[in-house]
């Protein structure tokens, strides 16, 4: 811990090249100065980010064209809290080192203007084409953005329509056959009626080699996506804006088909290929029959209503409605170690509705609030292993055959009030009730297919005798309820116009729900999770608005949290597994030194520990690694992870960035951009063990652009991760220790255009 205070030390007195990650600076004090930063996390209207009293990272879509942040992979780049754990076809969000843990719901709720989005993959494959910002927002949310947000809230906020005509263009192209073009028009229809329509499209090629010939790359992409907005304003009280998106992707997706070791002899080692066994250490090879692929229709329809009821209450109302229907596809084995073929199907819809009252009497501010949630998923899955022969012995020759459906109702109401006792000192109070029911109707079996296979004829409670056994055939049809009462309490003081000190008790919740794998009743559920945060901070601008330094400190106490553990041979659920405690430092700041030359850094520093795991269970490719280790009970096959470091909560990380414009003589502008990422030791697994641990790295980005005087036009090159350097963004640790590759060296051109 004592690099840590230094390092600490070290970064709160870098005023040469502190940062926050607050680009969207909609309000310009002056070109020396930093700009005020507007956000709406807050529930409460538009407000000024230097006197909100919470932890946001804002992201504008200045900073993000200049990033290249294609989607929400790229955001870690500049929100250092944010981990993205990307497992197959399934992705995981972690913020504060909160998250990652779950099955089907996510500890970090993601939001479309305002709407709750249940299926991450529908941001993360989308690219953030007519984005205003997006506005990242750290710890439990339990007042205001409740659904399951214990870890915190992204919400990914459109361009409003435009009251005049505009146009924009911007087209990339660049390695790995990359071609991303992304089209926008905006304007008046009538006096009072504004639209918008965007379309993009974007693919490139695998960035994942795979060295089997005649199969396709890994890790490519595919995409296509329109949104369109229409804004109506009747009256000078009233807007209200219909949103309307469409994403269609079909592509070999992220896969977790990379070794990060190799099994060892007792795990089968004798049937891995040569070719497959080449690919060890090199993490943008791999040996697959057939890279998955992911096909996905998406659309959703969205009404915001904001009425200025008077002078003191105001109402906004959020409806929404989205389906989704993806296909994944799985042809072929990681290993070499034996054929497969597994379809899966999941079709969704969701509902939603809420309402905000708000109101500013005086003394008094604050929101009342009504919310509503329904959600139906359906999932279908058939999985088989044809017979094969390994070391002289008959293998394979299962089925597994399952069907799921999985409803779900959320109701809601909250309530948040800020008491100004002084102009310059509040104090804020909220609560919510929630509850959930969910239902859970299922069947879920597996087939052996060989004809003399010892288990055949056999008969358990769980098996069906016959000369093809039939194992596991699990029904089921159950309903639970689970409710939470999530109060908060905060006070700020504003101590100066340009610095205020805040302070804030925090409760989350997320719900409890049934694991769509479920064979056995007693694994079928699981319990709700809860977490109490506690942070104080300082936001406060130096040097006339040329120094931002926003420093906070966290504490979370997070009970009977969810993960995601293997129960069984082949088989996953979450479960309540433990208990664990996080402290952090989070360090933002920008300076802007000399006009036209701004640099930025952020940093958090993480300590976390599981108070309580005794339980963990062990998949199957670590128990080698853990034989006659004390913490292992080779009885209940369970490890006690007690005292060990939590998952996807890397101790530090830290983002640099420095950027500089010219405005040349002739009128024509030039601009510079350098990027710094570095993640400290990653553990990707509760055992802590050093196979499982993912290595500290750090990435380098960069881009130069180029505006001709009195020219819409801007070009500009781009290089992400210039080094190409290898490294890891998940893991799947089952079977075999595999894991998700981070993307290489990529570069490219970028053509803008605006009217």
């Amino acid at each position: 811990m004592k690099y840590k205070l230094y390092i600490l030390a070290g970064a709160a007195s870098l005023a040469f090249a502190p940062a926050m990650n607050a680009y969207a600076q909609t309000k310009d004090s002056s070109n020396s100065g930093i700009a005020e930063v507007v956000v709406t996390a807050s529930k409460t209207g538009a407000t000024n980010l230097q006197k909100t009293p919470i932890s946001v990272d804002v992201l504008g879509s200045d900073a993000l064209e200049k990033e290249h942040a294609e989607n929400i992979k790229d955001l870690p780049a500049l929100v250092p809290t944010l981990q993205l754990n990307i497992a197959g076809l399934g992705e995981n969000l972690t913020l504060r080192g909160v998250g990652g843990n779950q099955g089907n719901e996510t500890e970090v709720s993601v939001y479309m203007d305002g709407i709750f989005v249940n299926r991450t993959t529908i941001i993360l494959e989308t690219n953030f084409n007519d984005i205003d910002r997006v506005e990242v927002v750290e710890g439990p949310q339990g007042t205001l953005d409740g659904r399951n947000s214990t870890g915190g809230a992204i919400n990914f906020i459109s361009k409003a329509p435009s009251k005049t005509f505009t146009f924009e263009n911007t087209l990339n192209v660049g390695n790995y056959s990359l071609l991303d073009e992304a089209a926008t028009v905006s304007g008046p229809l009538a006096d009072n009626v504004q639209a918008s329509l965007s379309v993009s499209q974007y693919q490139h090629n695998g960035y994942v080699h795979n060295v089997n010939p005649g199969y396709p790359d890994a890790q490519a992409a595919n995409r296509t996506g329109v949104r369109g907005q229409l804004k109506w304003e009747p009256t000078s009280n009233i807007d209200d804006t219909l949103r309307a998106d469409y994403l269609y992707t079909n592509e070999h997706f992220i896969t977790t088909g990379v070794f990060i070791v190799l099994p060892p002899p007792s795990g089968g080692v004798a049937a891995i290929t040569p070719l497959a066994a080449s690919t060890f250490g090199h993490y943008h090879e791999v040996d697959l029959d057939n890279p998955d692929l992911a096909t996905e229709l998406s659309y959703g329809v969205s009404n915001e209503l904001n009425w200025r009821l008077n002078d003191h209450w105001s109402l906004k109302s959020l409806s929404g409605y989205r389906t989704d229907h993806s296909i994944g596809v799985q042809d072929g084995d990681v290993s070499g170690i034996s054929p497969n073929y597994n379809i899966s199907t999941t079709n969704e819809y969701t509902l939603s509705q809420e309402f905000n009252l708000l109101h500013d009497y005086g003394a008094f501010s604050g929101v009342v609030g009504l919310y509503y949630y329904y959600e139906y998923s359906h999932f279908d899955y058939y999985g088989a292993n044809p017979v094969y022969t390994l070391a002289g012995a008959t293998k394979g020759g299962t089925a597994n055959i399952q069907d799921t459906l999985q409803p779900t109702i959320s109701r809601a109401a909250f309530i948040q009030e800020t008491y100004h006792i002084t102009p310059t000192l509040s104090l804020t109070a909220g609560v919510r009730y929630t509850q959930d029911v969910k239902n859970f109707n299922d069947f879920n079996s597996s087939i052996y297919l060989i004809p003399g296979d010892p288990r055949n004829g056999t008969t358990s409670p769980n098996t069906t005798a016959g000369p093809y056994t039939i194992v596991y055939p699990f029904v089921a049809d159950l309903t639970k309820t689970a409710s939470a009462t999530t109060p908060k309490i905060a006070v700020e003081w504003q101590a100066t116009p340009d610095a205020m000190l805040y302070a804030s008790a925090t409760n989350g919740f997320k719900s409890g729900g049934y694991n769509p794998g479920a064979r056995l009743v007693l694994n079928s559920d699981f319990a709700p999770e809860t977490i109490w945060a506690y942070e104080a901070g300082a936001k406060t601008d130096w040097f006339d608005h040329r120094l931002r330094a926003n420093i906070s400190y966290y504490h979370y106490d997070w009970r009977n949290l969810q993960f995601n553990s293997n129960v069984a041979p082949g088989f996953s659920a979450v479960v309540n597994a433990a208990a664990a405690k996080l402290d952090g430092v989070e360090m933002q700041f920008t300076a802007k030194p000399a006009d036209g030359l701004t640099l930025t850094a952020n940093a958090n520093f993480l300590a976390s520990k599981y108070l309580s795991f005794p339980g963990g269970t062990i998949a199957g490719a670590l128990k080698t690694y853990v034989t006659g280790n004390p913490l292992y009970n080779p009885v209940t096959t369970l490890y006690n992870d007690t005292g060990n470091q939590m998952v996807w909560a890397p101790p530090m990380t830290i983002n640099l960035t420095a950027e500089k414009d010219f405005d040349l003589s002739n009128g024509a502008n030039l601009f510079v951009r350098g990027e710094y990422q570095y993640t400290s030791k990653t553990q990707m697994d509760p055992t802590n063990l050093p196979i499982t641990q993912r290595p500290a790295f750090d990435l380098v980005n960069a881009s130069v652009g180029y505006s001709p005087a009195n020219s819409h036009w801007t070009v500009a090159l781009w290089g992400k991760n210039l080094a190409d350097k290898q490294y890891l963004i998940g893991a799947n640790l089952g079977s075999f220790v595999v894991g998700s590759a981070g993307d290489p060296r990529t570069f490219g051109v970028r053509i803008n255009y605006k009217y």
